[in-house]
């Protein structure tokens, strides 16, 4: 008997002790396999677990619909700078001069063409300066001087204010600096 059993087959002998892909495979091959088979797997799952957690599409209206009820556009505001204003304020014992720098935006293009140009611009600057000197002789700026921002704000929407009466198609304002620079009174 041991002489029977040291003439087995070397094939049998392999396949006692190994699995079977193993003598297909090697080790090596056997990684480059799997990597894409799982990236595979993995994809799928990924791709139909996405279906299934996905919110429901909107139902579509129908064009009946869509076409009765129109979408109102809001009207765009054109920015239009009017530079630096220097008012002079004469207190009772100093000389203060105030200097803001502003920005006015005007709705709609066709409005903002109409004033953009050299008169229209010029109007608009002249009626800036004398809004805030006719604000500058009024007693509100006989107090300390104020560069906050709810001071800016306040003075802009008086500016506007008034802006309106003349130009109705101002919006709005912005004061991008006020600085006050006083000097003694002779």
């Amino acid at each position: 008997m041991a002489a029977g059993a040291r003439f087995r087959s070397p094939s049998v002998h392999r396949m006692d002790k190994t699995p079977w892909i193993s003598s297909c495979l090697t080790q090596a091959m056997l990684k480059y396999l799997l990597i894409p088979v799982a990236a595979g797997l993995f994809g799928a799952a990924g791709y139909f677990g996405g279906q299934m957690l996905a919110p429901a599409p909107e139902p579509e209206k129908p064009m009946e619909e869509a076409s009765a009820a129109p979408v109102e556009a809001k009207p765009m505001l054109f920015k239009m700078p009017l530079g630096k204003v220097t008012i002079q304020i004469i207190k009772p014992k100093k000389i203060l001069h105030m200097l803001i720098d502003l920005d006015i935006y005007v709705k709609g293009a066709a409005a903002f063409e109409s004033i953009n140009g050299a008169k229209g611009r010029a109007k608009l600057r002249d009626l800036t300066v004398t809004t805030v000197a006719q604000l500058a002789e009024t007693e509100l700026w006989m107090l300390e001087e104020d560069t906050s921002e709810q001071s800016k704000r306040r003075l802009s929407e008086y500016i506007v204010r008034e802006i309106y009466k003349t130009y109705p198609e101002v919006r709005t304002a912005r004061i991008n600096r006020i600085s006050y620079n006083s000097s003694a009174r002779y």
